[in-house]
C-alpha cells in the first residue's frame, strides 16, 4: 500500500493535471467555420489562457478519433455521418466526456424540412439528431432552442453567444474608404440562412432614397444566397477566416451609416440568437431589426420594427436622417454589448464547467 504521504502526492498532481478536450467542428482540417470559432474556440484560447483546460481541434473524419482526451467536444454538424456512431462508441469506451454545442435549430421536423431544399444532406442531420440524444451535455445558445432540445436530452444548458474582446476591442487602424460622400450606405451581414429575411427589404432602400432625397444602398456582407435585391451593393470580404474578417470589418465600419437586421417571422428563426446585433454594435452602427424572436426584447440594440416595408421605410429614415439620435443610440447598443455580451473570466469560466462536467448548475 502506498504511503499517505504519496497518496496525497499522488492526489495534487492528479489535481494540478489540466483536463484536455478534442473539438471536432464541422471545418474538418479545413478553415474553421465562423459559428465554431465563435461558439468554442474563442473559448477555448481563453480557458487555456486561464489554466483551466487544454485544447485541440480534431481533424476528423483523417484523424482517427479523439484519443485519450478527457472531452470529445462536437461543435454542430463535428461528426461525419459515415463515422459519428464509431466515434460516440470509442469516446464512451475510453469514458470520455462527449459534449455537443449547437446554435441553430437543426434537429425539428420544421427544420429538416426547411434545410434539406437548401442542399443539406438528411443523413447530416439525423446524426446530429444523434449526437444530440447520446450527449453527456448539450450547450445551446438561446432558450427557446433549450426549450427544443431539453426533450431529447435532459442535459442541456444556455450558453449566450459573446464576443471575443481579443478580436473586438483590440485597437484597429481604420481605413479611408473611398466612396461616393453623397451617398448613405447601410450595411447587411448575411449567410445561407437568411436569404428569406432579406426579401424582406425589397424596395426599402429606394423608398428611403426618395423619403430623404440622398441615394441610400444597402451593402451586403457574407454569404448573400441568389441575385439578392435590386440595387444591392456586394463588398467583397478580403479575408473569410473570422479572426481575419472581424479586424477587417472593423477597419471599413466608417464606410456605412447604419446596419439592419430583418428576420422573418419563422419558427426556425425564433430559435436563432442576437449575435447580429452584438456584433453591429462594436461596429458603432445604429441599427435598424425586426421585432422578432431573438429581437424582441433588444430595444438597447436596436430600433425595432415590424415586417411590412412601409415600417422598415419609416425606421430606417428615422435613424439616418437623425444622426445625433443615431450615434446616442450606437453608443447605448455598444456599452451593452461591452457590459454583458463579450467573453470575461467569470463567463470562461462558468463554460468550462459545463464542458468539464464539473459545474454545479
Amino acid at each position: 500500500m502506498p504511503s499517505t504521504a504519496r497518496q496525497s502526492r499522488w492526489s495534487l498532481l492528479r489535481r494540478r493535471r489540466v483536463p484536455s478536450i478534442g473539438v471536432a467542428d464541422p471545418g474538418g482540417a479545413g478553415p474553421v467555420p465562423p459559428s465554431a470559432d465563435i461558439r468554442v474556440h474563442r473559448r477555448v484560447r481563453h480557458a487555456e489562457r486561464a489554466g483551466l483546460l487544454r485544447g485541440e481541434r480534431l481533424a476528423l473524419p483523417e484523424q482517427d478519433g479523439p484519443g485519450d482526451r478527457d472531452v470529445l467536444l462536437v461543435v454542430r454538424t463535428g461528426l461525419p455521418p459515415a463515422t459519428a456512431l464509431a466515434t460516440l462508441a470509442d469516446a464512451r469506451s475510453r469514458g470520455q466526456r462527449v459534449v455537443l454545442d449547437l446554435d441553430d435549430d437543426l434537429v425539428s421536423e420544421q427544420a429538416v424540412e426547411r434545410l434539406v431544399p437548401q442542399g443539406w444532406d438528411p443523413a447530416v442531420l439525423r446524426t446530429i439528431r444523434e449526437v444530440v440524444a447520446a450527449a453527456d451535455q448539450v450547450l445551446v445558445s438561446t432558450p427557446s432552442l433549450e426549450d427544443l432540445v431539453a426533450p431529447i436530452n435532459s442535459r442541456t444548458a444556455v450558453v449566450d453567444n459573446a464576443l471575443d474582446p481579443d478580436l473586438w476591442l483590440a485597437p484597429v487602424a481604420a481605413r479611408t474608404p473611398k466612396v461616393d460622400p453623397e451617398e448613405l450606405r447601410v450595411l447587411y451581414m448575411g449567410s445561407t440562412t437568411h436569404g428569406s429575411d432579406l426579401a424582406l427589404l425589397e424596395g426599402v432602400a429606394a423608398a428611403v432614397s426618395a423619403r430623404l432625397g440622398r441615394p441610400v444602398v444597402l451593402e451586403a456582407v457574407g454569404v448573400v444566397v441568389g441575385p439578392g435585391l435590386e440595387g444591392m451593393r456586394r463588398v467583397k470580404i478580403r479575408n473569410g477566416d473570422y479572426p481575419d474578417f472581424v479586424p477587417w470589418l472593423r477597419s471599413i465600419a466608417s464606410r456605412w451609416h447604419a446596419a439592419v437586421a430583418p428576420l422573418a417571422d419563422a419558427e426556425f428563426n425564433r430559435r436563432k440568437s442576437d449575435l447580429k446585433l452584438l456584433e453591429y454594435s462594436l461596429l458603432d452602427l445604429p441599427t435598424v431589426a425586426s421585432r422578432v424572436g431573438p429581437y424582441l426584447d433588444r430595444d438597447e440594440w436596436a430600433v425595432l420594427c415590424d415586417n411590412d416595408a412601409e415600417a422598415w421605410v419609416e425606421a430606417l429614415s428615422g435613424v439616418l436622417s437623425d444622426r445625433d439620435a443615431a450615434a446616442g443610440r450606437a453608443a447605448t447598443a455598444r456599452a451593452a454589448t461591452e457590459r454583458s455580451r463579450v467573453l470575461d473570466e467569470t463567463s470562461v469560466r462558468k463554460w468550462a464547467q459545463l464542458v468539464l462536467g464539473t459545474s454545479t448548475m
